[in-house]
């Protein structure tokens, strides 16, 4: 149990955990809570709260991942937030990405993509599994399980694949 600086000793970082910033070598104001969280780090002002959250991030800055298994992946990814289990799980070098949800964005490897919604399932049946382009920048989904309220594409034109109810006065330029 590492209770302190955690590896390399840096005066900025908070350990609690076993093995948390157990391989930091420079990163600094980094905080991680949990075993195994932010394991492996060179980088600085990342925050991991959970088993395994930012577990490899070699030199990703300014993260975010709470829950089991957020951003265990990630290598050199930054600006990211990754809250819920798995979420943002294989993203390696993805940037500014924002995932809230049971396995939200596990499949997403893009940069500026936005994933809400839980995966219950926890495959690509469900709609913030993944983005509709892995590989894709500043995509949009909102959904739950199967089925997604409002999609957006990197043009950023939206789509609301289902019915759309207005109660009050709308201006459409």
């Amino acid at each position: 149990m590492i209770v302190g600086r955690g590896g390399g000793a840096v005066a900025t970082n908070t350990a609690m955990g076993n093995k948390a910033l157990q391989a930091n070598s420079s990163g600094s104001n980094c905080a991680a809570f949990g075993y195994e969280a932010l394991f492996v780090n060179n980088s600085n002002n990342n925050t991991a709260f959970g088993y395994q959250a930012l577990k490899i991030n070699s030199d990703g800055e300014k993260n975010v991942a709470v829950g089991t298994g957020s951003m265990t992946l990630n290598e050199d990814g930054v600006k990211n937030v990754a809250m819920g289990m798995n979420s943002l799980q294989n993203n390696t070098v993805g940037n500014e990405n924002v995932c809230v949800g049971h396995y939200a964005g596990f499949n997403c490897l893009g940069t500026g993509n936005v994933l809400i919604g839980a995966a219950p399932d926890e495959n690509a049946t469900n709609v913030t599994y993944a983005p509709p382009n892995i590989t894709g920048d500043n995509q949009l989904v909102i959904g739950a399980s199967t089925e997604a309220w409002i999609r957006g594409n990197s043009s950023f034109d939206v789509t609301i694949p289902n019915g759309l109810t207005v109660d009050g006065d709308t201006i459409l330029n």
